[in-house]
């Protein structure tokens, strides 16, 4: 059947021929949807491969900054590893209402 198992079922029951229409292109639509979704998640993880590291061998990562000598996820914990030589800085944030 042209409208599927769900317009035909509406049929059935009595409904309008405009009613199991709505159903059947409800159902395509939800399934067209779907299916854009995944190929474009697939698309956007295979557009390039992962980048090798910056650093040769094991990096230093100053977690929230150089927070011993400066107040952590501050600017200035950052700037403060990166005075130690630390190869990363990584800082946590929390949003507020």
């Amino acid at each position: 059947r042209v409208l599927g198992p769900d317009a035909a079922q509406a049929c059935r029951a009595g409904e309008p021929l405009r009613t199991a229409m709505r159903v059947g292109l409800e159902r395509v639509g939800f399934i067209a949807l779907s299916l854009l979704a995944v190929g474009c998640a697939g698309r956007a993880a295979a557009v390039r491969p992962a980048a090798p590291l910056p650093v040769p061998g094991p990096v230093i990562v100053a977690h929230r900054g150089g927070s011993l000598e400066a107040p952590e996820n501050t600017l200035a914990a950052v700037r403060k590893a990166i005075e130690a030589g630390s190869d990363w800085q990584e800082v946590d944030l929390r949003l507020s209402k």
